[in-house]
Formats: structure tokens, C-alpha cells, sequence
């Protein structure tokens, strides 16, 4: 049962040459807590809050709060860390970025109440949230009596062999074009792997996210309720490759190793808006609620896929003119979302004063540490 479940894991993750899927979509539309050092200290809890710039991306009513003009700029290092089992072999694979979080400046302008129908302020804001990491590194590594190949034959079996590699260019075609798979009877493959085990490593390279850039206003009326709107554009970035590699024990095989690369790149834009008040009916309460359209996104997705085979008459390979590659351009409409906060103010210390009435006039650089699984 067990190489059993190590099979088809193996056929599972060779699906990943096929784009354009429901996973796609929840990728691109889940959002985290970034922005400024702040920000991710209270892991973006600012919807009735308000007083920081990473507010826009939850309930731009926040940013009614500042009295001041300001300046933010955030960095951040991520180090995402994952943990593979495979076949009772574990491995561990950290990878360490240094991003850009937040920068931003927000011009606000005092008002006389008198003079504009109890209006105190309005500002206006432009700037980068960084909301959602890609960044990944996995690597798995161990020994099976399975490989690969068993699912690119799979794959292939029923299609003449005149015709595999414009059915499967991106798999089973590069194993046939290496040599790694044979042709059989009645439109069949085999491979030569038929004793011994195979010993596998993969590693996969993740990288990328999401950054929304911010146009705002906001108004602060009668210091009880805050408004504010923006209109977002949404730059997304993500590219995965990996390199799995096979080298079986058995010396009197023809077939010594083989090493399959494949590579997607997906770059995209998507423009959107968020609306959002709060209300502070009494010191020590704020009420927040904010809604944001859909996020329309424009994206290109390119991919590649190459195979190396290593044979006891030197290494079999594609050319370069015929790797095969492919793009596609589509749209993804992620989700309308609708936000209600309720912020209670315990007490007020020498810091909060600080933050509240200064607003970062200092403008303070940031520096935000990352760690997840």
C-alpha cells in the first residue's frame, strides 16, 4: 500500500504541467496580513482601528485618522520552511527572501469644521502593499521500486507512437523522444527499469506574490465617523519550476538516470475598489465595516518542460528548437468580500499617544521577520 501511495503521488504531482485550474483561482484570491511592521504585529487587525497605511487594504476608512502628513516604508525577510516524507525519508528545505512590504505617503489636510459642514479632514494616500508571499522551496528525497516513467506510461498507453509527442509534449513525449520509453504492443510503452529501485529527488522552486498598489481618499466628520474609498491595482507574480532526477541501482540496466525540468512563470494585473466607514460612537469603541469588489485579473501563464536521459550510449536529450513550450492568456474574478470590525481601546498608553497623534511624521523604517510553514 505504501508504493502504492507513492505512485500515484508521483502521477498527482506530474499534473502540475497542466495550468489553468481551480487552484489557480484560490491562489490568487487569498489574501494575508502584510503591509507595515505594524500591520503584521497585530496581524492586520486595523479594519476599526485605523492610524496605518495598511489599513487601505481592509477598510480604507482608517486612514481618516491621521492628522499629519506621512511617509511608511517596510521591509520584510521571509523564511518559509517545509518538511517532505517520502518513503520514510525526510527532508527539510528552508528558503530565506528579502522583500519590500510597504511604502507609502499619505497628504493629509486639516479642514474648519465651521467653514465645511463639520468635516475636520480629508487626506490623500497612494501606495504598495506587499498581501501574499509565493515564496517556497520543497525538496523530498528517497528510494522506491516506482518511478516517473510509470506514470508517463500511463499516460501514453493507447496512443500510437507516431503521435506521443504532439498528445504529451510536456511528459511522456520527452521520455519517448530520450529514450526512456520504449514502444510496446498494441500502442503500449515499457521502460527499461525492470529490476533494482530507483532512487528520486525532486526539488521545487516557488517564488513570487501579490502587491496591491493604493489610490485613496478618506474624510474624518465630526471626529465620529470615518470614510475613505480605493481604487486598487493588484500586480501578481508567480513562477514555479522543478527539477526531479532518477538514478536507479540496477548497474546492468541501459538506462542509468534521467532528470525531468519543468518551469511556469504567471504574470498578471487586476484592478479592483474598497469602501469602508467607521463609526466611534463613544472613546473606547470603533465600529468598522468595509466592502471590496471583485478583483478582475488579466494573467499570461508560460511553461516549458525538458528531459535528460542518461543511457550506456551517452546522454539522450531534445534539442533545443524542439522543447516544448506553451501560453495562455486568461481571467480570473476573484470574490466580492464584505469586512465588520470592533475595536475596544483599554487604555491609552505614552505609545499610543504617540502613534495616534504623531501618525509616523518621523516617518520610522521597519524591518518585518517572517516565519511560516
Amino acid at each position: 500500500m505504501k508504493a502504492l501511495f507513492g505512485f500515484f503521488a508521483l502521477i498527482g504531482i506530474t499534473q502540475i504541467a497542466f495550468s489553468q485550474n481551480e487552484d489557480d483561482a484560490l491562489r490568487y484570491s487569498q489574501i494575508y496580513f502584510g503591509g507595515t511592521a505594524r500591520s503584521v504585529s497585530t496581524a492586520g487587525s486595523f479594519g476599526a482601528v485605523g492610524g496605518d497605511y495598511s489599513a487601505v487594504s481592509t477598510n480604507p476608512a482608517g486612514l481618516g485618522r491621521f492628522k499629519k502628513n506621512n511617509f511608511s516604508f517596510s521591509q520584510a525577510v521571509e523564511v518559509p520552511n517545509a518538511t517532505t516524507s517520502f518513503y520514510g525519508t525526510d527532508t527539510r528545505a528552508v528558503k530565506g527572501e528579502y522583500k519590500i512590504s510597504n511604502i507609502s505617503y499619505i497628504r493629509a489636510y486639516s479642514l474648519d469644521p465651521k467653514k465645511f459642514n463639520n468635516w475636520y479632514s480629508v487626506q490623500l494616500g497612494m501606495g504598495y502593499n506587499r498581501l501574499h508571499s509565493f515564496e517556497e522551496r520543497v525538496s523530498y528525497s528517497g528510494t522506491s521500486d516506482s518511478s516517473i516513467l510509470h506514470s508517463f506510461i500511463k499516460r501514453a498507453n493507447g496512443t500510437m507512437p507516431d503521435n506521443i509527442y504532439y498528445a504529451f509534449p510536456f511528459d511522456a513525449g520527452l521520455a519517448y523522444d530520450t529514450y526512456a520509453l520504449d514502444p510496446g504492443p498494441d500502442n503500449t510503452y515499457v521502460t527499461d527499469f525492470t529490476s533494482g529501485n530507483a532512487i528520486h529527488n525532486r526539488n521545487i522552486y516557488r517564488s513570487g506574490g501579490l502587491g496591491e498598489y493604493s489610490f485613496t481618499l478618506s474624510g474624518n466628520y465630526a471626529n465620529k465617523l470615518l470614510v475613505g474609498g480605493t481604487f486598487n491595482l493588484t500586480r501578481l507574480k508567480y513562477s514555479e519550476s522543478y527539477e526531479h532526477r532518477e538514478e536507479f541501482t540496477d548497474s546492468s540496466l541501459w538506462i542509468r538516470d534521467i532528470r525531468y525540468l519543468y518551469n511556469l512563470g504567471v504574470k498578471g494585473w487586476g484592478y479592483g475598489a474598497r469602501v469602508g466607514a467607521i463609526f466611534m460612537p463613544a472613546d473606547w469603541i470603533r465600529i468598522g465595516a468595509s466592502v471590496q469588489s471583485p478583483t478582475f485579473f488579466r494573467n499570461k501563464d508560460e511553461w516549458d518542460a525538458n528531459m535528460y536521459t542518461d543511457t550506456d550510449d551517452g546522454l539522450k536529450y531534445v534539442a533545443e528548437e524542439n522543447v516544448p513550450s506553451g501560453s495562455y492568456d486568461y481571467t480570473i474574478q476573484t470574490p466580492l468580500r464584505a469586512n465588520f470590525n470592533l475595536g475596544l481601546v483599554h487604555k491609552k498608553s505614552v505609545w499610543n499617544e504617540y502613534l495616534h497623534d504623531q501618525q509616523f511624521s518621523e516617518s520610522p523604517i521597519f524591518l518585518i521577520l517572517k516565519m511560516h510553514k
